[in-house]
């Protein structure tokens, strides 16, 4: 069975997450950690349901807020869920860092829409189930506008078969420390 997208970048951040609170955001069947909390709308797994919290992510349906208070996590974890979100970025990526606790760190795995490929035999086809299209440098120029989350790590897979994702690590800024 091939890798997962979290046990693509799973070594590149386990000291990260080592003993920390984490929350997996649309986990899927495997979570990033066996101590992660996984959360995902078990649309692709079904037969996982009673390993995970089974809720929508986004900040249109609120279902995460009936589940977990704000700042309950050291870490909101995410890989290949956002670009699934209809809502806009930044509205979803402020509604998960209501999650976290202060310095606190958001860890997001993304596809790259100009190194992933859909379907190899139409190389322009798009998936229809990504309702946003993310680069690193478009998603980087969204960051700005965060106030409070600033990014920590930012790295570009290697150019290796079956890698086609950037990983961006955002720490939520504790207001009024300097």
């Amino acid at each position: 069975m091939p890798a997962t997208e979290s046990e693509k970048v799973f070594r590149r951040i386990m000291h990260l997450i080592e003993g920390k609170v984490v929350v997996d955001l649309g986990c899927g069947i495997k979570k990033v950690a066996p101590w992660a909390i996984g959360v995902d709308d078990a649309s692709e797994s079904r037969h996982f349901r009673d390993t995970i919290t089974q809720s929508r992510v986004d900040p249109v349906s609120r279902e995460l807020s009936a589940h977990y208070k704000p700042e309950t996590f050291d870490v909101v974890f995410s890989s290949h869920t956002l670009e699934h979100i209809r809502c806009p970025i930044l509205d979803t990526l402020k509604y998960w860092a209501t999650f976290l606790k202060p310095n606190g760190r958001m860890i997001l795995y993304l596809p790259d829409e100009g190194r992933y490929q859909y379907d190899p035999k139409n190389p322009q086809a798009k998936n229809p189930g990504h309702f946003h299209l993310l680069t690193p440098k478009m998603f980087l120029e969204l960051t700005r506008s965060l106030d409070e989350l600033a990014v920590e790590v930012f790295e570009e897979d290697p150019q290796i078969p079956d890698h086609y994702s950037f990983l961006v690590v955002l720490r939520k800024v504790v207001k009024g420390a300097a």
